[in-house]
């Protein structure tokens, strides 16, 4: 154990490492947020089971350390959690990470290739529109609201909505802005206090369709859906990794600025959200020039190591190069305002 010193501790097989890491710091009187917790060569993440990780023995020797860039970065949850949601985080995190592998809802990377009247073209001219509208609804309507977790969320489920009905169902491309438009009502509708009027999406088509043909659709996708909508998205993942992370605002920022551009690569688009999320924080500390890119703590809380990041984070890099200069240039634009930090011009 630390420092020679050796304590018991129990736990029982179906625990969380996490709360077994809690005990142990206490025990030792150290610093929850530097303690970590090792098993011969291998290093303990807090949303491990303890009997996935030791087996049904009853008795077994780890060590614990101290640590800046390996610290328990699942374990930054503390009494002032907006939420008031500390006391489940682990849980909450876990089901997360399991929920973005169901069947239902993942997004396949080549789907585009089923629909006989769209192109992968068209889908990214949609998007760029959709982060306008979402941009334009929520800064010049409504400009003395503070920034909410639910408007970045929204944006991301409407993209996930958007694609999971596309993924389901052939549409011709004179409905496709109208599938845009409904997948944005209805992430706003879960997501944000006040939805966006439906009066407001058919003005912001120019009249091409009617509160009716919203209303058709609407219902045409939460069949499609199941009204199962309660699914990850990559920016479910944004906060906690960028607590984790250890991100100030601006780099905050320079994640989801990363994320959103990300939007527009169909193979990013086909990868689990928080691999999406992880792949972004990594890049984002490249280009911060952190000391450690990718820390072994940020590999073991989001199980993604650096080598199966790489391939993601290379082509959003590619997607920055190219974002100052591109004819979709609305993610461009909004990370170029002050409210963001202006972190799109810090990359040229």
């Amino acid at each position: 154990m630390m420092g020679g010193r050796t304590v018991e501790v129990e736990a029982g097989h179906h625990e969380l490492v996490a709360y077994l890491r809690r005990r142990i710091a206490k025990a030792l009187e150290k610093p929850l947020t530097q303690v970590v917790l090792s098993f011969g060569s291998r290093v303990l993440h807090g949303m491990q089971l303890v009997g996935e990780v030791f087996g049904e023995v009853e008795i077994v020797d780890i060590s614990a350390f101290l640590s800046d860039e390996c610290g328990p970065v699942e374990e930054w949850m503390d009494g002032d959690h907006p939420q008031g949601l500390t006391e489940y985080m682990p849980e909450l995190y876990s089901k997360l990470k399991d929920a973005e592998h169901i069947e239902e809802v993942r997004i396949s990377a080549t789907y585009m290739t089923g629909q006989n009247n769209i192109t992968a073209q068209m889908r990214a001219v949609l998007l760029d529109w959709v982060v306008q509208v979402h941009d334009k609804d929520h800064w010049r309507h409504l400009p003395a609201q503070p920034r909410r977790h639910g408007q970045a969320v929204s944006l991301f489920l409407t993209v996930q909505v958007l694609d999971r009905y596309l993924q389901a169902n052939q549409i011709h491309r004179n409905r496709l802005q109208l599938a845009g438009c409904v997948a944005l009502l209805i992430a706003s509708k879960l997501e944000e206090k006040y939805p966006v009027p439906v009066e407001r999406l058919v003005y912001y088509c120019d009249g091409a369709y009617t509160k009716e043909d919203v209303f058709r659709m609407e219902a045409e996708m939460l069949t499609t859906f199941g009204f199962n909508l309660y699914t990850p998205t990559a920016c479910h993942f944004l906060d906690l990794y960028k607590k984790a992370n250890r991100c100030d605002d601006i780099h905050g920022f320079v994640v989801q600025y990363l994320m959103e551009l990300a939007f527009f690569d169909m193979q990013i688009s086909g990868e689990p959200p928080s691999k999406i999320a992880a792949a972004a924080t990594f890049l984002s500390n490249q280009l911060w020039d952190r000391d450690v890119y990718w820390p072994e703590g940020m590999a073991s809380y989001t199980g993604h190591s650096e080598d199966a990041i790489q391939r993601d984070s290379q082509k959003m890099r590619e997607l920055l190069t190219a974002a100052p200069t591109s004819a979709l240039s609305q993610v461009y634009r909004k990370f170029s305002h002050a409210r963001f930090g202006r972190v799109a011009g810090r990359f040229p």
